[in-house]
């Protein structure tokens, strides 16, 4: 089908303001030193900052906090008293831009008179105020002119005597009313919620607040005509937010607990009619000098928020701007017959009236801020929303048409997409925009694989699809060129449910090949999807050769290859692949078939499996253990020719049963290598714990060696790691002391013996000792030279068969004198001296000599006596 999609909108766009700020929260920063006061804006929701300065430099010093300040909601003017600083006692009101926190206007204002109180009307854009004279005490509604300060007092005569500055003042700009807390005796505590005509400047009202309680910083929220007030308690000291009836002085507490205990009454209070929220800065203790921003929820009276104001500076004179800056405009989506169209509005908070153009039905109106709306025709429709917000109202108005596109079909109905083929589909008669499953705005798409397509028009968001079922032939060919040796081939292109037409006309499913050449066929199946295919017949032989029988090594394989091109193969296990790897032994057969050609082979497979173990024995014992291997391996198909041990100990061997002697305790990681004849290997591996005991040492040290026969000899044990001892000494005797004492009577060479053991092992050790009988020898005490050949010579006399060496024997009188010396152990003293006779007495000797056996010095000396 074809349908011309026409959208016509047309933008109405009216309203009553234009404005040049943004709203949000305004206060006067205030620094003491120096005296400085700049124009700022605190942004409670802000995640960048609380405090944006707009002044670039102080703009005034002092300002006039009784005459309170206000916005110009309209022109985005901040107005503000500040003290003339060349005439003290002069006031000028300043208008400071929003934007660049500039003062863009200033007029002195009339010093007969103060003016306190002052409330922007957004009605009439005009400054409303309290004119106070103080002599006599009257207090007259006023408008001032804010470009020159020129004052129009609109009552005729003074209304009241005293306000509540606490209580501030507001106006309804909707009913044209100025509201202010009077009291004629502020003593009293009654005090009067007064209502005063903007245009006569009289009162219009008067109730009285209950005394129970303060009632400051009263504001009017233009959203819905309501008064809000801080109720203060003083005993205890609370803080409540409460909605005051200025008609009856009924009060109505919002709050459900106290919000605060303290305020800041030179920020003043302001209420944000967008958001429903009540600012005030509060704090628990004035002192500390810390405050917060506080937001409270005009329906429930909680702080929905909390900022932290900064320390640095005070923050005076808030005032809340509810300019809209933002423009007012909508859009839709859905306009088809029957769809429900969706409204969305860009703009500010507020209040918001929707017409539909569309009087027929029963939901023509909508108050929501983004409607809905079900249209029940098509056609156009013009679509008028109204905002407003107090003082602002704003209207646009578009025109829309409810299209019939969600009621046709854009796609065909699904189908089948035959293998290999291509279908087009064709959206160019639809209008508008629209898009395909792949984001692609194409008037076609061309389909060539099974699945889901679709298009979206985005006017209706109307979606159509089609699902594309792949149709493929079921197991269908003729297979590959094939070899025939003798006989007919089957040639089956398998039952597609269609027709047949083969290379020589014929149509059946199957035809039968005879001789070599080509032969097609071309099918169409039940849903006309068609496919061809050709196979060449040839005449030709094949053949298949695994090669010799084999023999492997275990762990190890052969691939057996059998391929030939365009053949089948079945081995003896069963495998249909061209190859085979062969592990274990056995016969490999294969039989090839290549058309009706046919062959097979065969080969024999074994494989070596040597398999390496052994025993030992003497694995306990003292060193030197010396430790038996035996071979156990076996080889199932070779012989064992080679071994190769590795004992864990840098040590090997090559032998079939090698011995090993093993220096300590410990276990060894002992291999065993074997190799067959084939060149086949096998390792077994096994942990041999040994266990070496101990092996003393034995060693002693004799006293005296040789020694003397009669002599008591000490054996000194030198032995290590003993803890008992065996002593031989080679003469029938023998001990277990360590250190024992031994005499040897008679002389000769004894072979002395040691055994050290401990527990487990022992050792010896020996040596000869030489035992000598004692040197003796006799020297008289007189000899009688009178030549009865009787004791005629004095001389020792020594053991038969003992010949001293280096002799001397030396005789001396009483006197010292030496009369005799002698070299000779034969030749003695005959009791001459040079040849005389030496006289009858006593006369001293010494001998002298060295022993023959171990070099001792011997000397001696005695007496003799010379009797004739």
């Amino acid at each position: 089908m074809f349908r011309i999609f026409l959208l016509f909108i047309t933008i109405l766009l009216f309203s009553s303001k234009f404005s040049f700020s943004q709203s949000g929260l305004y206060s006067i920063m205030v620094n003491w030193s120096p005296n400085e006061r700049k124009l700022a804006t605190l942004n409670p929701n802000s995640t960048s900052g609380l405090i944006t300065q707009i002044s670039p430099g102080s703009i005034f010093d002092w300002y006039l906090s009784s005459a309170s300040t206000t916005i110009d909601e309209n022109n985005g003017i901040y107005y503000t008293q500040i003290q003339d600083p060349t005439q003290p006692n002069f006031w000028i009101l300043v208008g400071i831009d929003l934007v660049t926190g500039a003062i863009v206007s200033n007029a002195t204002l009339p010093n007969s008179h103060e003016m306190h109180q002052m409330v922007f009307n957004c009605k009439d854009s005009s400054i409303y105020a309290i004119m106070v004279q103080w002599s006599p005490n009257e207090r007259h509604l006023v408008k001032i002119n804010p470009t020159n300060g020129q004052v129009t007092v609109i009552s005729p005569y003074s209304i009241f005597e005293w306000y509540n500055g606490a209580a501030e003042t507001t106006i309804d700009p909707e009913n044209n009313i100025y509201y202010v807390e009077t009291s004629d005796d502020p003593q009293s505590n009654i005090w009067l919620l007064k209502g005063i005509d903007l245009t006569t400047g009289l009162e219009v009202s008067s109730v009285q607040l209950p005394n129970s309680h303060e009632w400051h910083q009263i504001k009017y929220n233009c959203m819905d005509s309501t008064l809000y007030a801080i109720m203060v308690n003083w005993s205890p000291n609370e803080r409540h937010l409460a909605k005051i009836n200025p008609n009856t002085g009924v009060v109505s507490v919002i709050s459900p607990t106290s919000i605060f205990e303290w305020y800041v009454t030179a920020a003043g209070t302001t209420i944000d009619p967008q958001n429903n929220i009540f600012y005030a800065q509060v704090t628990d203790d004035p002192q500390s000098g810390f405050w917060q921003l506080y937001g409270i929820d005009l329906t429930t009276g909680t702080v929905i928020s909390n900022n932290q104001m900064p320390t640095s500076h005070e923050f005076h004179q808030m005032v809340f701007n509810p300019s809209c800056d933002v423009p007012l405009d909508f859009t839709y989506n859905n306009t088809c017959i029957g769809n429900t169209t969706e409204f969305y509005s860009t703009g500010c908070a507020g209040a918001y009236q929707w017409d539909f153009g569309d009087p027929t039905s029963t939901n023509n109106f909508s108050d929501l801020q983004n409607p809905i709306h079900v249209y029940s025709d098509t056609g156009y429709y013009d679509v008028k929303l109204v905002w407003s917000s107090c003082c602002e109202r704003d209207s646009i108005t578009q025109t829309i048409y409810v299209d019939t596109m969600n009621q046709v079909a854009m796609l065909p109905n699904d189908a089948n997409i035959c293998e290999g083929d291509t279908v087009l589909l064709d959206a160019s008669y639809l209008s508008g925009t629209y898009y395909w499953q792949d984001s692609s705005s194409t008037s076609t798409f061309q389909v060539t694989d099974p699945g889901v397509y679709w298009i979206s028009e985005e006017a209706c968001n109307t979606i159509d699809s089609i699902t594309f079922t792949n149709h493929s032939f079921q197991n269908f060919g003729l297979g590959n060129d094939t070899s025939i040796c003798a006989g007919s081939i089957l040639l089956d292109p398998g039952d597609q449910g269609g027709s047949y037409l083969w290379q020589d006309g014929s149509t059946n499913q199957q035809f039968v090949a005879t001789s070599p050449g080509q032969y097609s066929v071309d099918v169409v199946d039940s849903v006309g999807c068609t496919r061809s295919d050709t196979v060449e017949i040839i005449v030709g032989s094949i053949s298949v050769d695994l090669g010799n029988d084999t023999l492997i090594c275990s762990g190890s394989a052969v691939l057996l290859d059998a391929t030939t091109t365009g053949s089948t193969y079945l081995w003896q296990n069963g495998s249909t692949n061209a190859t085979v790897t062969a592990d274990t032994s056995g016969q490999y057969t294969v039989l090839v078939q290549k058309g009706f050609c046919e062959t097979s082979d065969t080969l024999q497979l074994t494989v070596d499996t040597p398999i390496a173990n052994f025993t030992l024995v003497d694995t306990v014992g003292c060193p030197p253990v010396l430790t038996h291997f035996f071979d156990q391996s076996v080889s199932n198909e070779g012989t064992i020719v080679d071994w190769t041990w590795n004992f864990g100990d840098n040590f090997s061997s090559t032998l079939q049963n090698p011995t090993h002697i093993y220096g300590a305790s410990g276990p060894y990681q002992v291999e065993l290598t074997v190799t067959t004849n084939n060149g086949c290997s096998n390792q077994f591996e096994r942990t041999v714990e040994m266990e070496i005991y101990d092996q003393p040492e034995a060693a002693f040290f004799v006293q005296s060696n040789p020694g003397t026969s009669g002599d008591q000899l000490l054996f000194s044990d030198q032995s290590t790691l003993a803890s008992s001892w065996e002593w031989f000494f080679g003469n029938s005797t023998f001990s277990n002391e360590q250190n024992p004492l031994h005499v040897f009577t008679d002389a000769g060479e004894y072979t002395v013996l040691l055994i050290a053991s401990n527990d487990y092992c022992s050792d010896t050790s020996s040596q000869v000792i030489v035992i000598k009988d004692v040197t003796n020898y006799y020297v008289p005490n007189a000899f009688t030279p009178d030549g009865d050949e009787k004791n005629q010579v004095f001389r020792p006399v020594f053991t038969p068969g003992y010949e001293p060496l280096n002799y001397k024997l030396t005789i001396v009188n009483r006197r010292g004198a030496v009369i005799f010396e002698s070299l000779d152990v034969m030749t003695g003293w005959d009791g001459t001296h040079k040849g005389k006779l030496s006289q009858d007495g006593t006369y001293i000797w010494m001998l002298e000599f060295t022993e023959q056996e171990g070099g001792q010095h011997r000397t001696n000396t005695g007496h003799v006596n010379l009797l004739r």
